[in-house]
């Protein structure tokens, strides 16, 4: 009944090529009767649950041909126990594939069988993850070319436990690339006795990180002949551990190269025996860095022979810690050279008694830095043969400290050579009650430096016998300082010969009080090198009776500081000599104090490069009559920083000569305050040039701002007050004012230079704002204009070629604004000619003044009235200026043509200022003056 169900329900469930897997009678795969064979055309078409349904004999049982016809993906879902049925067989002809197919749970099942039965090339095939699932019992009985077939991929997935399987066969056969593949892990699976079994090329050739993870047994269980076949660098890499735990066979089998790797970490982990045991080549070729990593504790176990088997270079990096443990066999067995090596610091180290070890013959092959390196207490305790050994090359290595401690008898005892070797610090810590000991002849034995050596206090205790002692020399040597330290009488020891021997620092050391009580020749005793050297304040200490003294070559040795440090008398009491003696570097140290008690006839005395060496703040200090007897040579070379430090007082103190001698550079270099402090003789001697390179705020403080105005109502110029008038910049400085301005019927002559049909500031009209070609600024409107005459016949007209570009601005709503149909041709109103044959004007109209004037002629043949109006600016907006400042610039401007023209006549300037006579005197006098100087003003 059961049996039937079961075939029926095979029959229902499995394909007809399945149903042949049963028999006839109605067995089962699972059955105790055998299981038919599977044939390939059966296995081809098995599907992946019959494949997972195959028994261990259906595998078994399958030839060669119907295992390879599962594919890959049905290999891959064989059960543990499936491919634990695979024959060896069967194994060894498996495709590469079908191999790499099975599951890493699948193979770790196989047997030693199963995996020996495969080929070296399907071993090297296997992934890395097949032969880390490998149990260890098959890898094990892997023959040596079966596990040499291994790649060092698969080597590197070897775990500690499938590498502590192999056997020492095995391992003393794996090839040098597998060795180094193996993790470190791995490798610290080794066992003893599968160590013992590498051969020293294998040994040699793991890698330093293999070689640094072995665990300090297994270094301690390598034979010797491994450890002395370790590579320079897999001992360097040893771990103190490591080191820790080597025999002294090992370090026997160690070579020199392999004892010179070793690092201070290593080093510092052998132990007393072990260094004991270390021969003294290999001793020696111990690094200078391992050398000092030594414990000071196995270091004193070192035998003498390794002491004297040191290197010079290894004896000097020997730290105190190490000598101060040494024995004192151990310091005897140190060879001279070696000793001479020792660091300063660990020759400091030795105790008393390694130091009474010392012989005065080992004392005398010392080092200038171990001499040096000497406490004061073991300097202290040196006996008179301690002393009488060393050279005067270690005597002058003592220290100040250690020569402190020397007592007077020692110093007393000592040799002139090792006297004279003492060096200057040496000598400086020497105690007072030593220096006062010191004889005469070691006196004289003093070198120069050691003289400069002395201090103030110890210069001080000398006594008059041994100042007259010193030769010349050392007392030249004697510091500004102890020379200072000198009473009176040691002082007056010194003859005449030696005082004009004195240096020029010990001259400058002298004080004040001792300055200001030499006699008169004396002084002039110094020579002119010490008279540069006085101080500043030993100058202040001379007085006037002193310095009308001085010869001149000494007044010029005077520093710069020292001429500033010279009190008012003194610089009074200079002679006109004295004056002429001094440098322009002296002159410039002047102070304003100084400067101001300078008499007329000092300062007419003055050179030209020393008057300019004044500072601004001495220059100020001038007053009007030391700045009156100035020639014009004199002022004109003055510089302008002096200009500009000029006060309004000085200023209006000048001569019209000085003011007419001013260079263009001094004139850019007026303050504006000046120009308004200017008189009306001062401002008319300005030149032309002057005039021309002033700047906009120097021409507003002294003319106001000009343009050229055309009369074209013919009633006269008319303008409005600063007040009503505009702002607007005339003076084409970039900053506009309020001015006064163009009435009506008046009109500016303007040039579009930029012809963007308006005026945009006074560079398009003529007048102050009006650069030349020579980019400097025009002095007036008519120096302006003339540049536009190019047939020069003294009028612009039709004739000239720009006559056509010129236009008349009428700005009729007064808004200071190009508005349109502002901007008129000069054919538009009637304009002819422009007369360039200028005078000066006096008319003022509303504050502006007409300075210069001339006339306009119309197409109708009359002539108005054309100005060169000087528009006065609001007082806000401008210095003060006075009229007659306003009204005298022009007459050193006006043209002057080849061709004579009747003069036009000009408003009276008394009808024009009724209430200003005085003013108009002047004016009058100096129109006659420039008529007189350049001829008719037509």
């Amino acid at each position: 009944m059961k049996f039937g169900f079961v075939k029926w329900l095979v029959s229902k469930l499995l394909p007809s090529a399945w149903r042949d897997l049963f028999s006839s009678d109605g067995s089962t795969a699972g059955s105790a009767t055998p299981t038919p064979p599977v044939s390939t055309s059966n296995t081809t078409g098995l599907t992946d649950a019959q494949v997972q349904a195959l028994t261990t004999q259906q595998i078994a049982g399958m030839t060669t041909s119907e295992l390879n016809a599962l594919t890959t993906a049905q290999f891959a879902m064989l059960t543990p126990v499936q491919a634990g049925a695979i024959t060896p067989q069967q194994a060894t002809n498996l495709e590469t594939a079908d191999l790499r197919a099975l599951t890493t749970a699948a193979i770790r099942g196989w047997s030693s069988a199963q995996l020996a039965a495969l080929t070296t090339q399907e071993i090297s095939l296997l992934t890395t993850a097949q032969v880390a699932a490998l149990s260890p019992a098959p890898i094990a009985a892997l023959a040596t070319a079966a596990l040499n077939a291994m790649t060092t991929a698969e080597f590197a997935v070897l775990n500690s436990a499938q590498v502590a399987a192999l056997t020492t066969q095995q391992i003393s056969h794996l090839e040098t690339a597998d060795l180094r593949a193996l993790t470190t892990a791995a490798l610290r699976g080794f066992s003893a006795a599968q160590l013992d079994a590498l051969t020293t090329a294998q040994i040699a050739v793991l890698s330093t990180a293999q070689v640094g993870a072995l665990t300090t047994d297994q270094i301690g269980g390598l034979l010797p002949a491994q450890i002395g076949a370790l590579t320079t660098a897999q001992v360097a890499v040893l771990s103190p551990a490591q080191v820790a735990v080597l025999g002294t066979d090992d370090l026997q089998q160690m070579s020199t190269q392999q004892f010179a790797a070793l690092t201070s970490a290593q080093a510092a982990a052998l132990s007393a025996a072990q260094l004991a045991a270390l021969p003294t080549v290999d001793w020696a070729a111990l690094t200078t860095a391992a050398i000092r990593s030594i414990d000071p504790a196995a270091l004193a176990a070192v035998t003498t022979d390794e002491i004297a088997a040191l290197t010079t270079a290894q004896a000097a990096v020997l730290n105190a810690a190490q000598i101060a443990a040494l024995s004192t066999d151990q310091i005897a067995a140190l060879e001279t050279a070696d000793l001479r090596a020792l660091s300063s610091a660990a020759f400091r180290a030795l105790s008393a008694s390694q130091i009474d070890a010392l012989t005065p013959a080992q004392l005398a092959v010392l080092t200038t830095a171990q001499i040096a390196s000497l406490t004061p207490a073991q300097v202290a305790s040196f006996n008179s043969d301690d002393l009488q050994a060393l050279g005067t090359a270690q005597f002058a290595a003592l220290s100040s400290a250690q020569v402190a401690a020397l007592s007077p008898t020692q110093v007393a005892s000592l040799e002139t050579a090792d006297w004279a070797a003492l060096n200057t610090a040496a000598i400086k810590a020497l105690s007072a009650a030593s220096v006062a000991a010191l004889t005469t002849a070691e006196i004289a034995a003093m070198t120069t430096a050691q003289a400069a050596a002395l201090t103030a206090t110890q210069a001080a205790v000398l006594t008059t016998e041994q100042m007259q002692a010193l030769e010349t020399a050392d007392l030249r040597a004697l510091s500004s300082a102890a020379f200072r330290a000198l009473t009176p009488a040691q002082v007056e020891a010194l003859g005449s010969d030696q005082f004009a021997a004195l240096t020029t620092a010990q001259i400058a050391s002298l004080t004040g009080p001792q300055v200001a009580a030499l006699p008169t020749d004396y002084l002039n005793a110094l020579t002119t090198t010490q008279f540069a050297a006085l101080s500043t304040a030993q100058a202040a200490a001379l007085t006037p009776t002193q310095v009308a003294a001085l010869e001149t070559a000494d007044v010029a040795a005077l520093s710069s500081g020292a001429v500033r440090a010279l009190g008012a008398a003194a610089v009074a009491a200079l002679t006109t000599d004295e004056i002429v003696a001094m440098s322009t570097a002296q002159f410039a140290a002047l102070t304003s104090v100084q400067a101001a008690v300078l008499d007329a006839t000092q300062v007419a005395a003055m050179e030209t490069q020393d008057l300019r060496a004044l500072g601004t703040a001495a220059f100020h200090a001038l007053g009007s009559d030391q700045l009156g007897v100035l020639s014009t040579h004199q002022f004109a070379a003055l510089t302008t920083a002096q200009i500009v430090a000029l006060g309004t007082d000085q200023i209006a103190g000048l001569s019209t000569d000085h003011i007419a001698a001013l260079t263009t550079a001094q004139t850019v270099a007026l303050e504006t305050a000046d120009i308004a402090a200017m008189s009306l003789q001062q401002v008319a001697a300005i030149t032309p040039e002057d005039l021309g390179v002033m700047t906009g705020a120097q021409i507003s403080a002294l003319l106001s701002v000009t343009p050229i105005v055309l009369d074209l109502a013919g009633t006269g110029i008319h303008t409005t007050a600063a007040a009503q008038g505009v702002s607007f910049d005339l003076a084409a400085t970039g900053s506009a004012a309020r001015t006064g301005w163009i009435a009506e019927g008046s009109a500016l002559l303007a040039l579009d230079r930029n012809h963007d049909g308006a005026v945009n500031d006074g560079s398009e009209l003529f007048g102050i704002g009006t650069r030349l070609a020579d980019g400097t600024r025009a002095a007036n409107g008519y120096a302006a204009l003339a540049p536009l005459d190019g047939n020069h016949d003294g009028l612009i007209s039709a004739a000239d070629a720009q006559f056509k570009d010129l236009r008349v601005w009428v700005d009729a709503n007064h808004d200071g604004k190009t508005d349109a149909g502002e901007l008129k041709s000069l054919a538009d109103v009637g304009v002819v000619s422009l007369d360039l044959h200028a005078i000066a004007g006096t008319a003022v109209d509303h504050g502006n003044l007409l300075g210069l004037v001339s006339n306009v002629t119309m197409s109708d043949g009359s002539q108005h009235q054309m100005a060169d109006v000087w528009f006065a600016k609001e007082k806000s907006a401008a210095p003060a200026v006075q009229l007659s400042e306003l009204l005298a610039a022009p007459a050193a401007e006006v043209l002057v043509h080849e061709a004579a023209q009747p003069a036009t006549a000009v408003a009276s300037a008394a009808s024009a200022h009724p209430s200003s006579p005085a003013l108009n005197a002047e004016l009058h006098r100096l129109l006659a003056e420039g008529a007189r100087d350049n001829g008719p003003l037509i």
